[in-house]
C-alpha cells in the first residue's frame, strides 16, 4: 500500500525485525527474514547510506511517475554466483540443489509457478510477470570460465546475520563485483534465521543475499515448510528494493500502490482470509505476496506495483548489471589460476583463497621469504589454505598452480606479517537514550566535554523524518529533550551529529 511518497525519505524499512522477532517466536522457531535488522547494523556502521537511500527513492518515484514499466529488451538476465560456505558435507549442498533454487527464482519472478492459480480473485488482476531471468554465471570477474558456484570450507559452526560471511577480516569471503553479479551465499546461518539480504544502498563489499542451507532450493537439505525456494525469492526481492508488505511497522507503508495496507506480518500456514484495520478501514491482507512471512506453500505472487519498483532500481542504482558479461561465453578453460587473495594476515599465519578451476581436484600453494629462493610447497583440494609457522614482521611471496601439466603459476602476491596486534579502533562519539522504551518525553544524553552544537533527527520505520532539533549543549545542559507523546507506537531511528561525527541508535515508542 502506498500512501504519499515523501521526498524526505532517507531510508525505508530501517526498523527491522525487532517487532518481527518478538511476534515470530510465537508462531515459529525459524525466523523467515533478518534483512532489516542487518540493515540497521549497516547504517550504524555506514551512516552515508542514508543519502544513497534518499536518492534511490527519488529515482524510484520519478520512474513510476513517468510510467516507465518495461524492462529494456523485454527481459533482463541477472548473472548469479552462489558461494557455498560449508563446514560439513551436509552443508556442502549439491549442484542439483543449487539449480533447483535458480529454477524456483525463474518460476516465481516470471509468473510461471503453477500455484499462481491459488491467488484469491480479489488480487488476481494485480499479479505480475517481473520479466527477470536468473542464470548461474559462466564468466568470472577475471573473464575466465566458471560454473557460477564457488565453494569454501570453513571451521565456523554458524555465521549469524551480521554480514560476517562477506567480511574477509571476519573470516568471510569477498563477494564478486556486485555491479555485475547477484551474490548469493549459502551457509549455516544459525539461530533459526532462514535468510537476509542487502538493500541496494549497502556498501559494495556487503552486497548480496545470504540463505541458510536448510531453506535454499527445493530438494536435498531443505526442510518444510520452507522447501519451495521462496526464502531466496523473498530475500532477492529485498536485494531488488522491495519492502515487506506491512511496511515493517504497525499499518506501515511498502511504497507500492497495489498492495493493501497491512497491520503486521502473517505467519505460518495461512489458508483463510486475514484482515487488517488501518486508518479506520478494513482491508484483506495480501498474505499470498512473496514479501509476507507465510510458509512457502502459501505465497504465490508479486504485484504490478512491485514490478515497477524493481524495474526502477535497474534503471538507476543497479543499472550496471544490465551490461554485465557474467553470462557471456568464454574461451575454453585452462588450468591457469588468477591472482590468489591473501586474507587474515597474522604475525605467524596467513590464509590464501582462490577461485575454482572447473574439473580441478588439487591445487599447489608455494611461498617463500623475500630475498630467498626456497619455495615451500603445500597441496590441497579446497579453495583456501592457511599457512602457519611464519616469521612475524617478515615479507613473503606466494603463488599458486593448478594440478595439471599445462598449467602455469599464478601471479605472485606479496604480504608482510605484522609484529604486533592492531589496536582497536577508537569508538565514534555516541549518546544515550533515556528512557528507552519511551511513553512521553525522551532525553538524548551526550558526554559533553566542551560546548557545542548538536543536531538530532528522528525517523520512523519508513525512513520519514518525523522531527529534528539543533541545540547548543554545555556541561550543565548535556541533553536534548523531546516530547513523543503523539508518536505512534513502534521503532524509530535516532540520528545525532556532533563535532562532525554521526551516531545512530534505535528507539522504541510505546503507549500508556
Amino acid at each position: 500500500m502506498r500512501k504519499v511518497l515523501h521526498t524526505t525519505i532517507l531510508i525505508f524499512l530501517l526498523l527491522p525485525l525487532f517487532v518481527v522477532s518478538i511476534n515470530a517466536q510465537e508462531t515459529s522457531q525459524r525466523q523467515r527474514c533478518h534483512s532489516h535488522e542487518n540493515l540497521m547494523h549497516q547504517i550504524a556502521e555506514h551512516p552515508e547510506m542514508l543519502e544513497k537511500m534518499q536518492n534511490i527513492e527519488r529515482q524510484t518515484a520519478q520512474f513510476a511517475a513517468e510510467g516507465r514499466v518495461e524492462m529494456r529488451g523485454g527481459q533482463m538476465t541477472i548473472p548469479v554466483v552462489v558461494h557455498i560456505v560449508y563446514r560439513t558435507d551436509v552443508e556442502n549442498i549439491s549442484v542439483e540443489q543449487i539449480q533447483s533454487q535458480i529454477d524456483a527464482l525463474n518460476r516465481d519472478y516470471n509468473k510461471q509457478n503453477s500455484d499462481i492459480t491459488k491467488v484469491p480473485a480479489e488480487f488476481s488482476g494485480r499479479t505480475a510477470d517481473c520479466q527477470i531471468r536468473f542464470q548461474l554465471a559462466s564468466r568470472d570477474p577475471q573473464g575466465k570460465a566458471t560454473s557460477g558456484i564457488v565453494r569454501y570450507a570453513t571451521t565456523k559452526t554458524k555465521w549469524g546475520a551480521t554480514d560476517d560471511i562477506k567480511r574477509t577480516n571476519k573470516g568471510g569471503y569477498a563477494n564478486w563485483d556486485p555491479t555485475k553479479y547477484l551474490n548469493i551465499y549459502v551457509c549455516n546461518i544459525g539461530d533459526g534465521i532462514l535468510g537476509y539480504a542487502s538493500f541496494p544502498s549497502s556498501p559494495a563489499y556487503l552486497d548480496g543475499v545470504v540463505i541458510d542451507y536448510t531453506a535454499f532450493g527445493t530438494m536435498g537439505t531443505v526442510r518444510a515448510p520452507f522447501n519451495k525456494g521462496r526464502t531466496c525469492v523473498h530475500e532477492v526481492g529485498h536485494w531488488m528494493n522491495l519492502i515487506h508488505v506491512w511496511g515493517d511497522l504497525d499499518c506501515g507503508d511498502d511504497y507500492v500502490a497495489d498492495t493493501p495496507q497491512q497491520k503486521d506480518a502473517n505467519y505460518g500456514n495461512v489458508t483463510t482470509p486475514q484482515y487488517s484495520i488501518c486508518s479506520g478501514k478494513t482491508t484483506r491482507d495480501m498474505t499470498v505476496n512473496f514479501m509476507d512471512y507465510v510458509n512457502d506453500d502459501c505465497m504465490f505472487m508479486f504485484t504490478a506495483g512491485q514490478k515497477t519498483r524493481i524495474q526502477a532500481l535497474f534503471a538507476s542504482a543497479r543499472a550496471s548489471i544490465l551490461n554485465s558479461d557474467g553470462c557471456m561465453p568464454t574461451a575454453p578453460s585452462t588450468c591457469d589460476l588468477g591472482k590468489p587473495t591473501i586474507k587474515d594476515v597474522k604475525s605467524t599465519s596467513v590464509t590464501v583463497v582462490w577461485n575454482e578451476i572447473l574439473g580441478m581436484k588439487k591445487y599447489s600453494i608455494e611461498y617463500k621469504l623475500d630475498g630467498t629462493n626456497n619455495w615451500i610447497v603445500s597441496q590441497t583440494s579446497n579453495l583456501s589454505f592457511t599457512i602457519n609457522g611464519l616469521v612475524s614482521g617478515a615479507t613473503y611471496q606466494c603463488r599458486m598452480k593448478g594440478d595439471c601439466a599445462e598449467g602455469s603459476y599464478s601471479e605472485e602476491v606479496t604480504f608482510k606479517t605484522p609484529t604486533a596486534l592492531q589496536t582497536k579502533l577508537s569508538e565514534s562519539r555516541s549518546f544515550a537514550i533515556y528512557p528507552n522504551p519511551v511513553v512521553h518525553d525522551v532525553n538524548i544524553m551526550f558526554d559533553v566535554t566542551s560546548d557545542g552544537l548538536v543536531n538530532v533527527q528522528i525517523f520512523d520505520s519508513n525512513g520519514v523524518l518525523k522531527t529534528q532539533v539543533a541545540k547548543n549543549l554545555t556541561k550543565n545542559t548535556p541533553a536534548v529533550s523531546l516530547d513523543l507523546t503523539e508518536f505512534p507506537s513502534g521503532f524509530y531511528l535516532v540520528v545525532a551529529e556532533k563535532d562532525g561525527e554521526r551516531s545512530v541508535k534505535k528507539l522504541l515508542k510505546v503507549n500508556d
